[in-house]
Formats: structure tokens, sequence, C-alpha cells
């Protein structure tokens, strides 16, 4: 949600604008740019604050992705990308040039026999009672 959004302003493309630039911040990072125990304190930060840079909580996040992110962030509707098209064009781009990009070498394969991570995670589920994809175990 953007501040002006938040402070009750008339909806504009501008909000449009901004939720995209919170999912891009959140594939990036794998984190919401703002963060808090309670929604009350969710939107004092975006009242107060602005989102900290991806690169601040993703050391492998592009300069790009970061320019693009920042700019719809913006708390100034003036400053975001004037339309979700606008938005599109940019963020094509820096994709296309991200995936035209060397690859870094993939991770290393779990020794033979070594259970995988997403092994251990569903393991763990199971252990708190917790079904397939964290559902409630059925009886």
């Amino acid at each position: 949600m953007s501040r002006d959004q938040v402070q009750g302003t008339k909806a504009t493309p501008g909000f449009d604008v901004h939720a995209l630039g919170v999912i891009l911040y959140e594939l990036v990072t794998g984190e919401r740019p703002f963060r808090g125990g309670s929604v009350a304190e969710v939107v004092n930060q975006i009242l107060e604050t602005d989102a900290p840079p991806p690169s601040a909580r993703a050391a492998q996040s592009s300069r790009r992705a970061t320019t693009i992110c920042a700019r719809a962030l913006s708390h100034d509707p003036l400053v975001r990308y004037p339309s979700a098209l606008a938005w599109r064009r940019t963020s094509t781009t820096c994709a296309t040039r991200l995936h035209a990009a060397p690859r870094c070498a993939a991770p290393p394969a779990p020794a033979p026999g070594a259970p995988c991570r997403h092994a251990l995670a569903h393991e763990r589920a199971l252990a708190r009672g917790h079904g397939r994809h964290g559902d409630p175990a059925l009886p």
C-alpha cells in the first residue's frame, strides 16, 4: 500500500505502480519492503520511512532492479512510473539484460544419500503436525 493510498487519496495508476514495485521488491529480496509486528506498525513505516533499497537486504540484487524498485516505491506519485505500461517497459528491459547476463554456477549437489533441504523442511513440518505445504495434517 502506498503512502498516498494510506492517506485516502483518490485512486490513481500510481497505486498499481507502487504495488508492482512491492512485488518486484519481494522477488528480488524475498522480503516485503515494510515489516512490522502489526498492521499499525507497517502503516506507520509506510507513512514515515522510505523502503530500504533491495541491495540492503539482498546483496545479489542488481543496481537496475534497485533503481526500478526505488522509483516504483517512491512516496511522491510524480516520481513513480506514470503507468503500469511504463513500468513494464523498464522492467522488461531489465529482465532481458539479466537473462542475457552470464549465469552463476549451480550450487553443489548434496552428498549421495544426504537429504535435500526441501526434504528436511518437509520432515520438520510433519513433526510439527503439519501436512503438505503447511496444511494441518489430516486425521
